[in-house]
């Protein structure tokens, strides 16, 4: 969907904006996963699970980027609950592993944050954070910080939209557009657009339950 997400609501929530968590009302599993074959075998791989309680929700995230000679592993703690009726708050402490070929490996420690608002039965809106304070990986070199707002609108039953702009600090401005229309029930078309520099994506999404 074009790597959008700061409007969503259920367990894909906690790729993009962990606010959405706290809609939560059952314990959610997911796994996903993506290959670019044109881009020397790179991939991307995920899974996911949280659990919402008195106190909040409560989820465990865990990726994996790259290919053999440079990967990214991210072990990511997250923690969502609603302070009113209609706006949430989403926090995730994460770990990071980098691994170069020849270069061995690092860890480090950062985090990122949301919030939600349900500004209508239809349509909610949200701003997202990722290492807002920057950490350094090696001499010059910078975790990326990253800005996000937009939205997501339930046009209909079947079909929702979502619309975002990213910035990071270090790079111009992206815009996201991605849908998602249920082709029948429980089996999702996904598909989107970004710019800088321009994507298109499709995928699928089937709900077990």
């Amino acid at each position: 969907m074009g790597n959008t997400g700061i409007g969503f609501q259920d367990i894909n929530s906690i790729f993009g904006n962990q606010a959405g968590l706290a809609s939560l009302e059952q314990t959610s599993f997911m796994a996903l996963g993506e290959s670019r074959f044109s881009d020397f075998g790179i991939r991307s791989v995920g899974a996911a699970a949280a659990i919402p309680a008195n106190a909040g929700t409560f989820g465990l995230a865990l990726q994996y980027f790259g290919i053999e000679a440079y990967n990214e592993q991210k072990i990511g703690l997250a923690y969502a609950r609603k302070l009113f009726e209609k706006f949430s708050i989403g926090v995730q402490f994460d770990y990071l592993r980098l691994r170069a070929q020849d270069f061995g490996s690092t860890s480090l420690f950062t985090f990122e944050a949301g919030i939600q608002s349900q500004l209508t039965k239809k349509l909610v809106i949200g701003f997202y954070t990722y290492s807002p304070v920057r950490v350094n990986i090696i001499e010059n070199e910078d975790l990326p910080t990253i800005f996000k707002f937009g939205g997501a609108l339930q046009v209909s039953p079947k079909l929702m939209i979502a619309a975002e702009l990213e910035k990071d600090i270090d790079f111009p401005m992206e815009f996201h557009l991605g849908m998602e229309y249920a082709i029948v029930k429980a089996f999702f078309l996904r598909v989107g657009v970004q710019t800088q520099p321009s994507e298109l994506s499709i995928g699928f999404g089937y709900q077990l339950k």
